[in-house]
């Protein structure tokens, strides 16, 4: 596990010689920090869409090729629960706008499409180049969003926020001594966003050029940024 804090620091910095009616002298910071962990966790989606002049053998066809896939995904030890259906549609296509119409000229159905997706999440990273191989063999011809992730990522978010948080109080002491003010209270504690930055795990290869198609997961990285107000006054120099 590789943690790496990135910080950040935006600092605001008001002193008043004396209060002014409700006016508090404050320090005003912004603490940032990236937590950075790898990737345990992938998903993607697989598809199948065939075209046929009718729609009952245009289901059959695509009913097939997603049959195949089903058995290969289970071939290579998928459990149940790390699939399922995405979307399916049965449209009908039709036939293209000519150049010169005549006047009493309307599109007519001249074929159906039909898409079934899979969404796919697993832990088996070390299959995931082998089953995008396999399925693209057994008839899809929809490979996409291909993401990495993380299982456990709220324990990450909340560690990137204690990092945020120890980072802008840590730099408000430091200003403080510098400036020879103290810090007196935390007057707010803002966390102003939190999020998790996905990433497209690399694919090395073609799928020409390999049976399985070698993949690196890569990291994720997690962010926060809070925001810290302090009332303060100044240093009382001792005698």
């Amino acid at each position: 596990m590789l943690k790496k804090t990135l910080l950040s620091l935006v600092c605001t910095f008001l002193y008043l010689g004396s209060l002014v009616g409700d006016e508090i002298p404050k320090l005003t910071l912004n603490g940032q920090a990236s937590v950075y962990k790898k990737a345990d966790q992938m998903q993607f989606n697989v598809g199948v869409t065939s075209r046929g002049q009718d729609a009952e053998s245009t289901l059959k066809d695509n009913s097939e090729k997603m049959r195949a896939i089903l058995q290969v995904l289970k071939k290579n030890g998928l459990e149940a629960d790390e699939y399922q259906t995405g979307q399916f549609t049965i449209l009908p296509t039709y036939t293209p706008y000519p150049q010169n119409p005549p006047p009493d000229w309307k599109p007519s159905i001249n074929g159906y499409e039909v898409t079934n997706t899979l969404s796919i999440k697993t832990s088996q990273l070390d299959k995931i180049g082998l089953l995008i191989s396999a399925v693209h063999a057994a008839g899809a011809n929809k490979i996409d969003h291909i993401q990495a992730g993380l299982k456990d990522d709220k324990s990450v978010r909340e560690e990137a926020i204690r990092e945020a948080t120890k980072n802008a109080i840590a730099e408000a002491e430091i200003m403080a001594k510098a400036a020879h003010v103290q810090l007196v209270r935390p007057l707010s504690i803002t966390l102003n966003d939190s999020y998790i930055h996905p990433i497209a795990p690399r694919m090395m290869k073609a799928f020409a050029e390999s049976d399985s198609i070698p993949i690196e997961p890569g990291q994720i990285e997690v962010k926060a940024n809070v925001t810290v107000v302090y009332e303060m006054r100044l240093d009382t120099p001792t005698p």
